[in-house]
């Protein structure tokens, strides 16, 4: 599948909404319930949310991860930290970003 297609951006958008959507959720949950994260329900709600994550990177061709990079290191694009290759790095601040990530990775 190549990175560039429709159907790859909507795929990567998708599990990257989803999982945002649920992380932002389960925090709500946490602190109202006080519970600590890795409590049961939540603990198997991740397991699956990172099953997904793990799909479509295999499906996109992320070898090098970045969309696990982009989800919990730089928080959905909202750290705006910089990544690439070599000397060319650039802040990362959507999908849009994440999806060069993703294609620079494949010409390495």
């Amino acid at each position: 599948m190549q990175i560039d297609s429709m159907k790859a951006t909507k795929a990567i958008k998708k599990a990257i909404d989803a999982h945002k959507a649920a992380s932002d959720a389960f925090d709500k949950l946490e602190s109202a319930l006080g519970v600590q994260p890795g409590f049961g329900f939540f603990n198997e709600c991740w397991k699956a949310m990172e099953a997904s994550l793990k799909a479509v990177s295999i499906a996109v061709g992320d070898k090098d991860n970045w969309i696990f990079w982009f989800t919990y290191d730089n928080d959905y694009g909202r750290e705006e930290l910089k990544a690439g290759y070599g000397d060319n790095l650039r802040s990362i601040r959507n999908v849009k970003g994440l999806i060069w990530l993703i294609e620079e990775g494949k010409r390495q």
